[in-house]
């Protein structure tokens, strides 16, 4: 779990030859507001913490003996608020301007989805691929069955984070004791750390917390929908009161015309005034936040989206007018403009249509059965290259399941398997395979598709290995199996065999043969799959790595710029396949002495694998060799 479950934390230094023992009480008293508190009696330790924070949202306090050239600096600090005052005036004044704050300044997150034809790469607040993986996520979670214990786990969290807090402590006491599911809304609304916590684990995509909340998340979803379908279908006009940072504003202002997505929750009113004496007259500390007001125009009437309505008669605060918009929801940027120090965004609510993935998340739902277990959540984490995240729901999964489970069993060691290759250990990764396959040939028939995909598997870890001939085997074996089938995915799976068998021959300097596997898996594919599906480009990174092979470094950068293009648009923007896409485009740039441009893909590979792979792993040195290779020879320069 994150150090802090919040958005806000709060950083004390006190300057005092008692310390903080004088202030106890004090301490007590702010915590019930700002749950996260650090203290600090040294000015150069407090300024390290807060410059290496991943908070979003830092109140500082500076009491006792001031200095104002300690204060200056701290104040120069981005997402910093200084507060400088007798201790017992500011609890009053911090608790009072934090509802304020907890309304306008927890930061949103905002996912700004490039046109599906555009095939330059673009620096937004999120990439396609991201927010794709993220409807995912969301989607498994919703539709997964909830336990009581759920509920106790996701308690016994909270009342870890809020030890020692006994306002939030009483309040976890009543949720836990009185909590039903047609109060979902009046729990999310009210000044509690249940919204604190659940936005900021849908921002930061906390699987973890997300996975516990997700009977919380589906009561609010269903409460919506009923409320919706309740209410006078008609167009209403509603006001978000926003402190957006620079970069995020300067975003949004080359987005117009795009669709964006709200990740979390977002609660906006109809009263217009109340909006604006929430947002204040005064301009953010520093500069580095902007005054905004989202204008959102939303149609009762239209069908096809995520569920929003006027929840007043719900919410613990009946007179703010609320109207709450179920995460994920996509809208239309159709205006910005500042006037007076006040910027007006202006959004409209999208139908599911609009957003031009919506064929491709199609395509990647349709196989999930109505029973969503966590092995789906397993794989669902798997694909988007969240691998520890993964194997915890996989290994979870086995603890659960009965022994004669053996499909269920299979798919586990198989999800394991996957992991264990993407880490590099291939002997792990080999046993979990072979435990996959064994259990299944118990149960199944010699020519059934989960076996074929079994060797297929197992061919690719063969290959990892340098086990050629043995690789080559257990891929014909799959082919001959999946040759037999007549089912949808039938070419899909000979697809990735004939990909399998292309890298062998690749790796075996048949180049020839190796680029007639692979473009007869590319027509499989384009016969069957959306045109931005992940699988597409991975082909054309590996038609791309034979030209670079046989030095023909143009139609390279043509099939890898084809790649980039698709998997940024259908991959998690940190996935580990664009990194390869990026260290694969460095190499060629260097062999063509354009050292400039090598660096900027080493560098950018480099950062993905730096966060995705572990520290032994070939892909993450030789990379960072590449690198460090060509930094030396453009000092040479």
């Amino acid at each position: 779990m994150d150090a802090n479950l919040e958005a806000f934390s709060l950083v004390w230094l006190h300057f005092s030859a008692n310390g903080f023992e004088e202030n106890h009480h004090a301490y007590q008293q702010l915590r019930s507001t700002i749950n996260h508190i650090r203290t600090f009696e040294d000015e150069r330790s407090c300024e390290k913490y807060i410059k290496n924070s991943s908070d979003d949202r830092i109140v500082v306090i500076v009491s006792g003996q001031l200095n104002l050239e300690i204060i200056n600096r701290i104040q120069r600090l981005e997402n910093v608020r200084v507060v400088l005052s007798d201790i017992n005036e500011l609890i009053v004044q911090i608790k009072a301007d934090q509802n304020k704050r907890n309304k306008i300044e927890e930061p949103l997150s905002i996912s700004v989805l490039n046109n599906i034809n555009e095939q330059e790469e673009k620096s937004s607040l999120d990439i396609n691929g991201t927010y794709l993986h993220y409807q995912l996520l969301i989607d498994v979670l919703m539709r997964m069955l909830s336990s009581s214990n759920d509920k106790n786990e996701l308690i016994d969290v909270c009342k870890k984070e809020y030890q020692n807090n006994s306002l939030q402590h009483n309040i976890l006491d009543e949720f836990e004791h009185t909590y039903c599911s047609d109060q979902a809304i009046w729990w999310y609304t009210r000044e509690s750390f249940l919204y604190r916590i659940l936005n900021k684990a849908l921002r930061v995509q906390n699987i973890d917390l997300l996975f516990l909340f997700r009977f919380f998340i589906r009561d609010i979803y269903q409460q919506l929908e009923k409320l919706k379908s309740t209410q006078s279908k008609q167009l209403i006009r509603v006001y978000r009161a926003q402190l957006l940072a620079n970069d995020e504003l300067a975003v949004l202002a080359n987005s117009v015309g795009r669709i964006i997505s709200m990740n979390s929750f977002l609660s906006a009113s109809r009263d217009q005034n109340y909006v604006l004496f929430i947002l204040g007259d005064s301009d953010p500390v520093n500069d580095c936040l902007k005054r905004v007001i989202f204008q959102i125009d939303a149609d009762l009437s239209i069908e096809n989206i995520k569920p929003f309505a006027d929840v007043s008669q719900n919410s613990f605060f009946r007179e703010e007018q609320e109207v709450l918009f179920m995460a994920g929801s996509i809208f239309r940027l159709t205006e910005i403009k500042e006037v007076n120090g006040i910027w007006t965004i202006g959004l409209v609510l999208c139908r599911e249509e609009e957003n031009d993935l919506r064929a491709l998340y199609k395509h990647m739902t349709k196989k999930k059965t109505s029973t969503i277990t966590l092995l789906t959540l397993g794989s669902a984490l798997s694909e988007s290259g969240k691998f520890n995240q993964a194997e915890r729901f996989f290994q979870k999964m086995l603890q659960e399941l009965p022994s004669n489970d053996y499909s269920s069993l299979a798919e586990s060691y198989q999800g394991l398997a996957i992991i264990f290759a993407e880490r590099g250990d291939y002997e792990g990764s080999l046993v979990w395979n072979q435990k996959a396959l064994e259990l299944l040939r118990q149960e199944l028939s010699p020519d059934h598709p989960d076996i074929g995909f079994s060797y297929n598997n197992i061919g690719i870890v063969y290959w990892k290995m340098n086990q050629l001939e043995n690789a080559l085997e257990s891929l014909r074996k799959a082919v001959n199996i999946f040759e037999k089938t007549d089912d949808e995915d039938r070419h899909h799976r000979i697809a990735a065999c004939y990909t399998n068998m292309a890298l062998i021959r690749r790796h075996q300097k048949r180049y020839e043969e190796a680029l007639e596997y692979l473009y007869k898996s590319l027509a499989l594919n384009e016969q069957v799959l959306p045109s931005d599906h992940h699988s597409l480009a991975e082909t054309h990174t590996n038609i791309g790595s034979v030209y670079k092979y046989l030095g023909l470094f143009d139609i390279a950068l043509e099939h890898f710029n084809r790649s980039l293009s698709i998997s940024l648009r259908s991959l998690p923007h940190e996935h580990r396949n664009i990194a390869i896409i990026y260290c694969n485009m460095g190499i060629i740039y260097e062999a063509i002495d354009d050292f400039n441009l090598a660096l900027i893909y080493y560098e950018k590979a480099s950062v993905i694998f730096h966060k995705t792979l572990p520290d032994h792993h070939s892909q993450l040195i030789n990379c960072d060799l590449n690198l460090q290779r060509v930094k030396s020879q453009l000092s040479k320069n």
